[in-house]
């Protein structure tokens, strides 16, 4: 079996990329798992749809025992693909990866939301630096609208009401450090913004993320060694914030093997959504602890076969039970905003 897939493979991509007519409204990733579990897909995550592809008439697809077209692959459905090469039939399974992306028509990266999922800001590049961007839905049901720069700035986070963001940007030593800016109310702009007095001595941190009661912030600490992830508390909104520290039980960070990146708090704060990087596949995981005083001290992979391969910054929206994502950097590049929907955080 695996001699064959491997002669299909080439053909089988061929096939795939001949252009085209408009015969698949089908947007994202499908993956393709071989008999004896070998997996590859026609395309990276987050890229180019699929519509603009024409399918082989060797292609046969049949979708519980029915014939059916690859368009109608969905979401959580298994199909059978025979393709006939040479009077040698290859049986692949394929499950469509399908996030359901197309409902944000954004491209940046760093997604942070409010509570209500409404409304979103993001990373994307604009006059030739990185800016922070904002964009908003009348529902969880609709499309992003409206999107506009800020300020420029990187990695966004948000709190829960929309009126407080934490972001990097560089001081007057350009220095990158953790900037603060907060506003009255969803209609005002941001105010001015200053630098996070508390974390100054804490330069180049990354990925922080503001819990949504913005009483708490996590970040990856780069000036420890190793980099480590870390969190900070305060009693009110106005309080200063406490003296970072370690988020992971110690013998969990070194047993990682890799260092944990992108963190963000469930709002009992007692669960981490985090992605570890492995020498392959950035592998989203799930870590849990007894308590809000304690640190994290049980990991897990997170499991979900309508993730798709190469995410980054997973953001995990509780209200409308979405989870956000973009491409990763090294695996997808081009930093395509996405959503899952239907999602539960384990």
């Amino acid at each position: 079996m695996r001699s064959r897939l491997q002669a299909v493979i080439p053909l089988f991509m061929f096939l795939l990329a001949a252009a085209s007519a408009q015969a698949s409204e089908m947007k994202g990733v499908v993956e393709f798992v071989a008999e004896d579990g070998i997996r590859f897909t026609h395309d990276s995550v987050l890229g180019p749809a699929t519509s603009d592809l024409r399918f082989s008439p060797m292609l046969q697809v049949e979708i519980n025992g029915r014939p059916a077209t690859l368009a109608e692959v969905k979401s959580g459905m298994e199909a059978r693909l025979t393709l006939d090469e040479n009077r040698t039939i290859t049986e692949l399974f394929a499950r469509s990866l399908e996030p359901a992306f197309e409902s944000i028509a954004l491209e940046g990266e760093y997604p942070s939301l409010t509570a209500d999922g409404l409304t979103i800001f993001y990373e994307k590049p604009h006059e030739e630096a990185s800016w922070i961007w904002t964009a908003s839905r009348k529902d969880p049901g609709s499309e992003f609208m409206d999107a506009r720069p800020l300020f420029p700035g990187r990695s966004p986070t948000v709190s829960g009401d929309g009126l407080e963001i934490v972001y990097l940007d560089q001081n007057r030593k350009r220095e990158t450090i953790l900037h603060s800016s907060e506003r009255k109310s969803l209609d005002e702009d941001f105010g001015r913004a200053r630098p996070v007095s508390e974390f100054v001595r804490f330069p180049d941190p990354e990925y922080p993320f503001l819990s949504t009661d913005g009483l708490t912030i996590c970040f990856r600490d780069t000036s420890s060694r190793p980099p480590r992830i870390v969190s900070s508390s305060r009693r009110t909104l106005t309080s200063r914030w406490s003296r970072p520290e370690p988020l992971l039980e110690s013998k969990l960070a070194a047993g990682s093997g890799e260092y944990f990146r992108w963190p963000s708090l469930s709002n009992d704060g007692l669960t981490l959504l985090t992605m570890i990087n492995t020498p392959s596949t950035p592998q989203p995981m799930v870590l849990h602890r007894k308590s809000t005083d304690a640190p994290f001290t049980e990991a897990e992979k997170l499991e979900n076969d309508l993730i798709p391969p190469y995410i980054s910054c997973p953001r995990y929206v509780a209200e409308t039970h979405e989870l956000f994502f973009n491409g990763h950097p090294t695996f997808s590049p081009d930093h395509k905003l996405a959503v899952l929907k239907e999602f539960e955080l384990p």
